[in-house]
């Protein structure tokens, strides 16, 4: 069974019981949010952020997350990463958060979400970093959702964004050891929460 389809409930009450983490992520992630007309995140969950967002579309691959997506009124198609459903050139906005780290494939995701963006289109990726106080506790940690995650660095999401010839345009980052509210343009790679912006050339 797919560990978001057991504790679906669990993970989207986690928004509930921690609003000001949620909030400050929410915020970050505006901060690099361009203008767009058709968006679309991968890795949408229960659509905490797509809701907040504006962001129309959604791509998941457990049932009982989407279903809850679909209440909150994302238009959510049951799928991965590394095989997206849709043309193209479709969208010109991709949003990734905390997604990368459930990757089954880097490389064919990456290129999925190459493809399906306009050209000029955004990608932005929000995720936790492996090299920060925050990614050391998770992987520490004996988490549900974690467990089997693959954490990365800044400089490795910057060299996979690079690899696939997106060119950064922007990095924040949050949740640091001796404030988690504060916000620093980035790259620092000291933060637990980071953003980046980069757009397909």
């Amino acid at each position: 069974m797919n560990i978001f389809d057991k504790y679906y409930k669990d993970y989207d009450n986690w928004y509930d019981e921690n609003k000001e983490l949620y909030q400050l992520e929410i915020e970050v992630i505006k901060r690099v949010l361009p203008v767009f007309n058709k968006g679309i995140e991968i890795g949408v969950g229960t659509g905490r952020f797509a809701k907040e967002l504006n962001i129309e579309f959604g791509l998941e691959p457990s049932e009982k997350m989407a279903s809850i997506a679909r209440e909150r009124g994302i238009k959510v198609s049951i799928g991965k990463a590394e095989d997206i459903p849709f043309e193209d050139n479709s969208f010109d906005l991709v949003l990734l958060t905390t997604t990368i780290c459930f990757l089954e494939d880097i490389q064919k995701s990456f290129k999925e979400i190459y493809r399906i963006l306009k050209n000029g289109g955004t990608l932005v990726n929000a995720f936790v970093n492996k090299d920060s106080h925050l990614g050391q506790k998770y992987l520490k940690k004996d988490s549900v959702y974690y467990k089997n995650a693959k954490l990365y660095s800044l400089n490795e999401a910057l060299n996979i964004l690079e690899s696939f010839k997106f060119k950064v345009l922007r990095v924040y980052e949050t949740m640091f050891e001796d404030n988690m509210f504060k916000i620093e343009k980035g790259p620092i790679n000291l933060g637990g929460f980071v953003v980046i912006k980069s757009i397909k050339i």
